[in-house]
């Protein structure tokens, strides 16, 4: 396969994850705010990761600690932006519970599931994810082109 053909497939099967939302709705999972913040490290415990301290590494060797990302206020940890660097990633080197697949892909599929408890092992991640997003700013009227593999004044 070519690879311009798969960078394709790769993006369309990103955009196309939303595919298995139910839409239904779901009781709040109320543990999550009595989890403490932890490291990327220690949030990734519990999930069955091959692979694991080398995805960890490559997103600390990018975010190195004492720095804040981006350089606004409130501020996001370097612990923070390696979990959106992590959670973003499109390696496919998750397995949990027998399933394999993106670590996005997986965790967004624990969370839709009805069992709330197949979302316990991700809490730690979540919050600390949830706590990083919450830092960023938000740009008004803005579009976020992302996956375009043209000039984007052509669009």
């Amino acid at each position: 396969v070519h690879p311009a053909h798969r960078a394709g497939m790769a993006m369309n099967a990103r955009m196309n994850e939303g595919d298995r939302e139910s839409f239904e709705p779901r009781a709040p999972i109320a543990a999550l705010f009595n989890i403490p913040l932890l490291s990327v490290r220690e949030a990734l415990a519990h999930i069955n990761i091959p692979n694991k301290d080398a995805f960890i590494m490559t997103a600390e060797y990018y975010f190195i600690e004492g720095k804040f990302y981006p350089k606004s206020r409130p501020r996001v940890t370097a612990n923070g932006a390696r979990c959106i660097f992590i959670y973003s990633s499109d390696a496919d080197c998750v397995t949990i519970d027998g399933k394999s697949g993106k670590f996005y892909c997986i965790l967004n599929d624990a969370l839709r599931d009805r069992d709330r408890s197949k979302a316990t092992p991700f809490l730690p991640f979540v919050k600390l994810a949830m706590s990083a997003l919450s830092k960023l700013q938000r740009k008004e009227n803005r579009i976020l082109w992302r996956g375009v593999d043209n000039e984007l004044s052509a669009v």
